[in-house]
Parts: C-alpha cells; sequence; structure tokens
C-alpha cells in the first residue's frame, strides 16, 4: 500500500468513528444507554457494526468517548477565571462560560440525565464533571458563605441549576412559550435573567457580609 493510500484510509477510518460517536450520542440522548443496540448505532451511522467494535472495542466503551469528550470540554469552559476582578465580575464571568458550553452541548444533557438515572458506569464521570463546577464556585464564594441555607454547596445547586434546567426543559416549552426556547432571542434573554440573578443572589451575600466586598 502507498503512503498516500495509508493516508486516505486513515481518514476514511476517523470519518467512519465519528459518524459512529455522532449516531451514538443521538441514539443515547433519545433513549438512553441500555435501550440501544451496536445494530441500531451501526444502522444510524451507516457503517458495518464491526467497526463499533474495531474502533471502540464495547458499547460502553463507546459511551465512555462520548462522556470524555463531552467532560474534557466541560472543563475547559469551567478553567479558574481569571483572578482580576471583583468576585460579582468573576461570577458573572463563570456563569456566562457555563452557559457558552451548555449551548454548545446540550444535546449531551440527555444521555447524563439517563446515565444518573440508570447508576452506570458512567457515574465516576459524571461525579468528576460536577465536582469541577463545585470547585469554581467554591473557589469564588466560599470565603463568603456560610453554614446552613447560605452554604457554599446551596450556591452551586442553585447555580447549576439555572443553567440546566432550561436546556433539560426547552424539548417542552415551545408549547408554553409558542416559540422555540432555544432560538437565538429566548437564548439572550435567558442569559440576561441569569445574570440578574447573579447579582440579586451576590447583593443578598453582601447584605449578609457587610464585611465583604463581593463587588
Amino acid at each position: 500500500m502507498s503512503k498516500a493510500e495509508a493516508r486516505e484510509g486513515k481518514k476514511e477510518g476517523n470519518a467512519s468513528a465519528e459518524k459512529i460517536l455522532q449516531a451514538a450520542k443521538e441514539l443515547f440522548a433519545e433513549r438512553g444507554f441500555a435501550a440501544v443496540s451496536v445494530r441500531d448505532i451501526s444502522e444510524r451511522a451507516g457503517v458495518n457494526k464491526a467497526l463499533l467494535f474495531y474502533y471502540f472495542d464495547t458499547k460502553a466503551g463507546l459511551l465512555h468517548r462520548i462522556l470524555e469528550q463531552y467532560y474534557q470540554a466541560h472543563a475547559a469552559a469551567l478553567a479558574p477565571p481569571a483572578s482580576e476582578g471583583s468576585t460579582r465580575v468573576r461570577m458573572h464571568a463563570l456563569v456566562t462560560s457555563y452557559l457558552d458550553f451548555m449551548e454548545d452541548h446540550h444535546p449531551y444533557l440527555q444521555i447524563v440525565q439517563h446515565e444518573l438515572q440508570s447508576n452506570t458506569e458512567g457515574l465516576s464521570m459524571l461525579r468528576s464533571g460536577m465536582r469541577l463546577l463545585f470547585t469554581r464556585v467554591e473557589e469564588l464564594l466560599g470565603p463568603i458563605t456560610s453554614d446552613g441555607h447560605l452554604h457554599v454547596r446551596q450556591f452551586y445547586i442553585s447555580f447549576a441549576g439555572l443553567v440546566i434546567t432550561y436546556f433539560n426543559y426547552a424539548p417542552v416549552l415551545d408549547v408554553i412559550w409558542e416559540g422555540d426556547p432555544l432560538s437565538a432571542s429566548n437564548r439572550r434573554e435567558r442569559r440576561q435573567h441569569l445574570h440578574w440573578m447573579v447579582d440579586r443572589i451576590l447583593d443578598g451575600l453582601q447584605t449578609c457580609n457587610p464585611d465583604q466586598d463581593i463587588g
């Protein structure tokens, strides 16, 4: 085989692997991991099912790769915010980054939800991803929060929920809203609302901690 033929074969192999990944993402999101067969994936991808085993070993290996891609992007999006600026400025930057990430990756949320309900091996990756967001919120708000209802873990859930819930419910909101919740105008409206909520939460924290300069 010539070098040119080898390069072409590798290119075609990568294309097949990407088709399998895309088909699996769609099907896992629609039905959940357990309800999808290797045949389902290969038919959706338009490839021989033997290629799934060639590239990913098992169906579980394919799920692992999909979640790995998701959380690699998740980690990049939640990189530590710049140390410059007030707590308020950096909290807004974190929320913006998280929103940007979810707008680009919201189809993965259905996969994550299925995995949370099915208690499979994917849970360890889900926990790692959730811990990363918690760490970022803790870095910003830990010094100005306290115990009980003002514990940092409550703010973590609040911020994560404000972002994630919108995308989780988007498929059923269109009838209620009489429009696509994921349209550019509705996403922009949601973004403005979330930043307003961030300010209200931080204003409340400032009131509870007058000696802290939140910004």
